[in-house]
């Protein structure tokens, strides 16, 4: 697909606007390919692939070769790869975080950190960054994650899940009633 923009770059040209924000941009989520910017530009490459399938389909060799190529990137880039890193664990904390989440009302507010908030995610309040006026009724953290010290300024995250809680348990009365393998669950109350 990525063949075909040479010959046909002016199928393109929608796509420019774009591609201008994400060279003069420094934000990170706009350069990397697992963020929006690759679905917004890989239609274009597919409509410039077009006219290119089109002219070379007479060719079968070409399309076999072609067709062996992709399939030989995604096998040796897949988990499947013998070159690939082991298969991803399951986090030994997950059955405890979802023990944890559904013992919490729905409506609460939660700080947490990025590996800890998908599992989190499906109460109505939950957060990365405490900006609320109100602190936080609960603070789910795992002091054992390198997720508990991240920090990135550029994507908004300019405080770590770590100072966020020191900051919070020091200002506001928050109370230790969960603790297991580095997870740490504070509750907002009288101590």
């Amino acid at each position: 697909m990525w063949l075909a923009l040479p010959k046909y770059s002016s199928r393109i040209i929608p796509a420019a606007p774009w591609l201008a924000v994400v060279i003069v941009s420094s934000r990170y989520s706009y350069s990397n390919v697992n963020f929006q910017y690759s679905v917004f530009l890989v239609p274009f490459v597919y409509l410039a692939a077009i006219p290119f399938l089109y002219g070379i389909a007479r060719h079968r060799r070409v399309i076999l070769g072609l067709i062996a190529i992709a399939l030989s990137f995604t096998f040796l880039y897949s988990a499947l790869s013998p070159t690939a890193p082991d298969w991803p664990a399951a986090n030994p904390l997950a059955s405890t975080v979802a023990s944890i989440s559904s013992g919490l009302p729905q409506n609460v507010t939660i700080l947490t950190e990025s590996d800890l908030y998908p599992q989190l995610s499906n109460k109505a309040y939950v957060s990365l960054n405490s900006s609320s006026l109100e602190p936080p009724q609960y603070i789910l953290v795992n002091f054992d994650s390198s997720w508990y010290n991240w920090t990135n300024p550029a994507l908004g995250f300019p405080i770590s899940p770590r100072d966020q809680t020191e900051g919070l348990t020091s200002r506001y009365p928050y109370r230790l009633v969960f603790q297991d393998q580095g997870l740490h669950l504070y509750m907002l109350g009288p101590g």
